[in-house]
């Protein structure tokens, strides 16, 4: 995960997660794999080996060469993947993005210890917001030969509160990957913040209420009515959790 920003192991639940770990199942076809060197893939499936007899140890894991002299465009690879992820939050839709934000602001450091660490190597000034100058600077120095054309498209999606800048909860909601969220237990935790009434389905004006809050009353309506239309496959006027739970898996 703080290789790459993403977890090795594939699973859009739980229970899918765990199999792949005992399967030994580990992915490489994510951003940024491609683009690491040898040795550091090397050490990545020593360290995943599933036999443990054959499981590099944590003392040769830290001595070897890659551990030892990561070169630059090994950042470069979470930069590539980073983007790949602001771009998929940009594209998304209002409640999807919401929703990422709920989740980031549960997810503990075990999740997101890798995102951190970025976070803090891109906020040269140390306060606690990204600024389209830092953003700049940090995929620059993490090894990209051309900063992302639509850097300030980016930005602008990232910033929901309109600030100008990027939080740390605006990053991680956009920046996270995934297979670090596409679980039932965050989605609910999410689907509830929505499902005000707690009838396990949300409405159109619960849609208003929660994303419009300062929208008018027809701009409200018109809004969560295109939403519905996106989600609400079963064409009931409502969200069930399932119609959630599919939005959160695609990249709608």
């Amino acid at each position: 995960t703080i290789v790459l920003g993403v977890p090795p192991f594939a699973g859009s639940v739980e229970n899918e997660v765990l199999d792949s770990i005992r399967a030994g199942a580990f992915r490489t076809d994510v951003p940024g794999w491609d683009t690491l060197s040898e040795s550091a893939k090397d050490v990545l499936e020593k360290m995943l080996e599933h036999d443990p007899k054959k499981r590099i140890s944590p003392r040769a894991a830290l001595e070897h060469k890659w551990m030892c002299s990561a070169p630059k465009n090994e950042a470069a690879a979470i930069q590539q993947s980073t983007i790949a992820n602001m771009r998929q939050f940009r594209a998304a839709n209002r409640l999807k993005r919401a929703a990422l934000h709920t989740i980031a602001q549960q997810l503990d450091d075990t999740h997101l210890r890798g995102l951190r660490e970025l976070f803090v190597s891109l906020d040269r000034d140390g306060d606690g917001s990204l600024t389209a100058a830092e953003l700049q600077e940090g995929f620059l120095k993490a090894g990209l030969e051309h900063v992302p054309s639509d850097l300030i498209e980016l930005m602008e999606g990232m910033d929901s509160d309109g600030s100008g800048r990027i939080d740390y909860t605006e990053f991680l909601a956009a920046a996270m990957d995934k297979r670090m969220y596409i679980t039932e237990e965050f989605c609910w935790m999410a689907f509830r913040v929505f499902d005000i009434s707690g009838t396990g389905r949300i409405s159109k004006d619960e849609l208003a209420q929660v994303l419009m809050p300062d929208e008018s009353d027809a701009m409200a309506d018109r809004m969560a009515g295109e939403i519905m239309k996106q989600i609400d496959t079963m064409g009931d006027g409502v969200i069930d959790f399932p119609e959630f739970f599919a939005m959160m898996r695609s990249d709608r």
